[in-house]
């Protein structure tokens, strides 16, 4: 599935555009094993291997900017797929 990224919903009142698409995709019903490519100006910028795996991480800025476990239910997906 591949998202241009001026295209993604509600982009503008998130930090992190793409992995709260992630989870709206998820909410909507799409399978959390498919694959993401956001895409600027036709040109691929980022591949999220599984919808799953994005939709369970968020970014957190302290002590210093890294990606971590989003808390709420998604956390579970990609458990459960790697299993």
């Amino acid at each position: 599935m591949q998202i241009e990224f001026d295209d993604i919903p509600y982009r503008k009142f998130t930090n992190t555009p793409t992995l709260s698409h992630c989870r709206r995709l998820i909410k909507q019903g799409v399978d959390p094993s498919t694959k993401l490519e956001v895409t600027r100006n036709g040109r691929v910028d980022l591949t999220i291997r599984t919808i799953a795996e994005g939709a369970a991480l968020t970014v957190k800025e302290e002590p210093t900017v890294h990606f971590t476990q989003y808390e709420d239910k998604f956390k579970n997906i990609t458990t459960a797929k790697r299993l």
